[in-house]
C-alpha cells in the first residue's frame, strides 16, 4: 500500500526496473473512461513478483502523500507498462510506455480478455445492490479489487509470456491505439434534446456525447459504439445526423475530410497502378468497361457496382484484359499464395500479420479483402494523429474518425489556411484526393469549394 511518502520512495527505489503490469478501478465502472475518475491503482512488478496499490479516493485506504506526487512517479517512470485496455488506462492516467495485453492477444490469437472475467463475488452482489451509485467501485472492499487484480495479473502474464513487442506492434500500440484514444478525449457535441430523442441517451448538460473505438475486430477495421450508439453507422437519410453540430455555436461549424474512391485508389497504390489524382476514378474504369470515349452518369454508377464486385468477389474473366483489374488479381493470387505457403499475410504498411486465425474460412478474395481493410486504416489514422499534432493549440477539434473520412468541429477563428492544411495532410500531399464538406450539422454539410 502506497500512503506515505516514504512508501513512494520505497516504490520508486523498487521499481527501476522490470515490466510493470497496471490497472485501474474507476469510481463508476458505467461512465466512459475518458471522463472517469481513479479509485484504485494496482500495480506488479513482473520481474520482482511484488504488487503495490496506490488509493486516489476509495475509502479503505487514506494516503498522505498528494495524487499529484503519486502521478509524476508514474509520468517518471520509463518502464513497460501492461494494461489490459491501453486507451482507457491512459485517459485516467498519463504516463508513457504503456502496451496493450489484448493488442497481444488478438495479434497473437485473434483473442480478446474481458475484464468482468475477473469480478469477484463480492463485485457482483454490491453491484447488484447499489445499482445506480455513482461511486459504486469505492463500495467494493479494497480487498476484493485487489483479489481481482491478482486473478487479472496472472493472466496477463501468461498472454504475454515470451511476446517481443516488434516495430509492428509497436506502431499498432502507439500510432493506431493512441491517436483513437486521444480522439475518445475530445469528444462529441450534440444538440441534447434531439440526442435524447434520436437515442434515447442523455448526453448530460455538457451535450458531449462518448464514442469508443475497438479495434479487435475480424478484419481490423475499427468499430465504434458507445451506450447503443453506432459512430461508424450513423443513418444519412432519417435526419440522425442533425443532432451533430459545432460546440461553437455560430462561431463554428461542421466539416467533414472525405477521401474519394479510397478503396479503388488504396488498390492502385498496393498494385503500382497509376491513375492521375485528378481522374475520377470510377468514370476512369467506366470508359474501359463500356469501351467508351465518353460515358454519362449511370455508366459511373454502373462502373461502381461492378468495380466492388470486382475488388469483393473476384475479377471476371471478361474484364481481365483492364490492366487496373490484371494488376489487383495478380496481387491478390500472390498474397493468397504466401497465405496458404506459410499461414499469414502482412498488412502492407505496418506489417500486421493477418493468419489463419484472423480469418474463418479463407479464400483468395477474404484474404484481400482483410488486407484492403487492413491497409484503410494504417493509411488514414496515421494522418489523423497529423492532424491532432497540427491543431495543438488551435479550437478545432476531430471528433469523429469513419474509416475514409474525419469529422471535424471546426472554429472559424482557425481559418480557411487550417482546412487547406487539413486536406494537404490528409491526401498525402495531394497523392489521394480529399474533399471537403462544411456545414451547421453532420446532415447539412456541403461541398466546400476553395
Amino acid at each position: 500500500m502506497i500512503e506515505t511518502a516514504s512508501d513512494l520512495a520505497r516504490f520508486q527505489l523498487e521499481n527501476q526496473q522490470g515490466d510493470w503490469i497496471v490497472h485501474i478501478v474507476p469510481e463508476n465502472p458505467h461512465l466512459h473512461s475518458a471522463i472517469s475518475t481513479p479509485s484504485v491503482l494496482f500495480v506488479r512488478n513482473i520481474l520482482t513478483g511484488r504488487t503495490y496499490y496506490y488509493s486516489f479516493n476509495h475509502p479503505d485506504s487514506r494516503p498522505e502523500i498528494k495524487e499529484d506526487a503519486f502521478r509524476e512517479i508514474l509520468r517518471a517512470s520509463q518502464n513497460k507498462k501492461w494494461a489490459l485496455d491501453k486507451k482507457s488506462f491512459c485517459h485516467m492516467v498519463d504516463t508513457p510506455n504503456v502496451c496493450d495485453v489484448n493488442l497481444v492477444g488478438w495479434m497473437k490469437e485473434n483473442e480478446i480478455v474481458e475484464l468482468s472475467e475477473f469480478d469477484t463475488p463480492a463485485h457482483y452482489l454490491i453491484r447488484k445492490n447499489a445499482f445506480g451509485n455513482s461511486k459504486i467501485n469505492s463500495i467494493v472492499p479494497l480487498m476484493k479489487h485487489l483479489e481481482a487484480f491478482n486473478d487479472l495479473a496472472d493472466t496477463i502474464i501468461e498472454i504475454i509470456k515470451d511476446f517481443k513487442p516488434d516495430t509492428d506492434f509497436t506502431q499498432f500500440n502507439d500510432l493506431i491505439l493512441g491517436t483513437l484514444g486521444d480522439i475518445e478525449k475530445q469528444g462529441i457535441f450534440v444538440d441534447r434534446e434531439m440526442f435524447k430523442e434520436k437515442f434515447n441517451i442523455d448526453p448530460g448538460p455538457s451535450s458531449i456525447a462518448r464514442s469508443q473505438y475497438n479495434v479487435y475486430t475480424s478484419t481490423g477495421r475499427p468499430s465504434n459504439r458507445y451506450a447503443n450508439v453506432n459512430y461508424m453507422a450513423l443513418n444519412h437519410r432519417d435526419g440522425t445526423r442533425k443532432c451533430f453540430r459545432s460546440r461553437y455555436g455560430k462561431d463554428g461549424a461542421i466539416v467533414v475530410l472525405d477521401y474519394t474512391a479510397f478503396h479503388p485508389r488504396i488498390i492502385a497504390y498496393l498494385t503500382n497502378y497509376n491513375i492521375p489524382v485528378t481522374t475520377d476514378v470510377y468514370e476512369y474504369l467506366a470508359k474501359l468497361y463500356f469501351q467508351k470515349r465518353e460515358v454519362d452518369e449511370t455508366d459511373i454508377k454502373n462502373a461502381k457496382t461492378l468495380t466492388f464486385r470486382q475488388v469483393y468477389g473476384g475479377v471476371e474473366d471478361k474484364y481481365s484484359h483492364i490492366k487496373y483489374l490484371s494488376n489487383l488479381k495478380k496481387y491478390i493470387d500472390e498474397q493468397w499464395g504466401r497465405f496458404k505457403s506459410v499461414g499469414y499475410v502482412l498488412t502492407p504498411f505496418l506489417g500486421r500479420q493477418i493468419t489463419n486465425k484472423h480469418v474463418l474460412e479463407p479464400s483468395p478474395n477474404k484474404v484481400f479483402n482483410y488486407i484492403l481493410q487492413g491497409a484503410e486504416g494504417e493509411l488514414s489514422i496515421p494522418k489523423v494523429k497529423t492532424i491532432l499534432d497540427y491543431l495543438q493549440g488551435k479550437q478545432t477539434k476531430v471528433m469523429l474518425y469513419i474509416y475514409d473520412a474525419v469529422l471535424l468541429d471546426f472554429h472559424k477563428d482557425d481559418g480557411i489556411e487550417t482546412l487547406r492544411k487539413l486536406r494537404n495532410i490528409m491526401s498525402f500531399d495531394g497523392r489521394f484526393p480529399i474533399k471537403v464538406y462544411m456545414g451547421e450539422t453532420y446532415h447539412d454539410v456541403k461541398l466546400l469549394t476553395f
